[in-house]
């Protein structure tokens, strides 16, 4: 008598549309939170991107202007303030690919990888 009920409940049209609901529910909530997350993470890289275009926007600027020194004048600057909290990798290369400077300032409790 029990397989009879559940032979009629699984050919029920009311039971087959609420699986079809909840399937199409499921199917557009992970399409929705995928889009979400693509959208999220463009996002962050392009803030990301403005912030390394900013910071060498104004390492050209100063090392075009004052040299060398002004642009390690300008890095031991920053290095020293704690109220930033990114950190930078400069690295100078003259002709042929010889390095003039280098600066590699990691933050506590960051990693380096």
């Amino acid at each position: 008598m029990s397989s009879n009920l559940f032979k009629h409940w699984g050919r029920s049209f009311a039971v087959r549309l609420t699986l079809g609901y909840a399937l199409i529910f499921t199917l557009s909530a992970v399409v929705l939170f995928g889009l979400l997350y693509v959208l999220l993470a463009s996002a962050l890289e392009r803030k990301d991107r403005e912030v390394i275009d900013a910071r060498l926007k104004e390492c050209a600027a100063v090392y075009s202007s004052g040299g060398l020194s002004a642009l390690r004048n300008l890095v031991k600057l920053n290095s020293t303030d704690e109220s930033k909290s990114k950190s930078f990798f400069v690295r100078v290369t003259g002709n042929l690919g010889s390095v003039l400077f280098v600066n590699a300032r990691v933050e506590r409790g960051s990693r380096v990888e």
